[in-house]
């Protein structure tokens, strides 16, 4: 079993329907990404996604071969919602230690 699919099994375990990588060391781990901007997204089931922007668009294929790539062209918040909203998360574990509570607001009013 590889590293996203241990982590898969973990948010699993845990009950969650998602789990939001933003810490760029954590994100490198699970997807090989070594870009310094952008994040994951692993739903418990279905397709990991890296969004990340343009600067890092052939990068970003090359490293994390395995995710469905976003280039965000515009609020990644936005992007964060609209694929929490696609992807019908309810439950959503994230990094508290390295998401801000305006953030965490921000993300609230957008999947509303």
């Amino acid at each position: 079993m590889d590293r996203l699919e241990r982590f898969r099994h973990e948010i699993k375990k845990q009950g969650w329907d998602a789990a939001w990588v933003t810490k760029a060391a954590n994100r490198q781990y699970l997807s090989g990404f070594t870009g310094s901007a952008g994040w994951v997204l692993v739903p418990a089931r279905g397709q990991a996604v890296l969004v990340t922007d343009g600067r890092y668009t052939e990068q970003a294929r090359q490293e994390a071969r395995k995710y469905k790539i976003i280039i965000s062209v515009k609020d990644p918040m936005a992007v964060l919602s609209e694929w929490l909203k696609n992807q019908k998360i309810s439950k959503l574990a994230f990094e508290d230690d390295d998401v801000s509570v305006a953030a965490w607001k921000k993300i609230k009013s957008l999947t509303r």
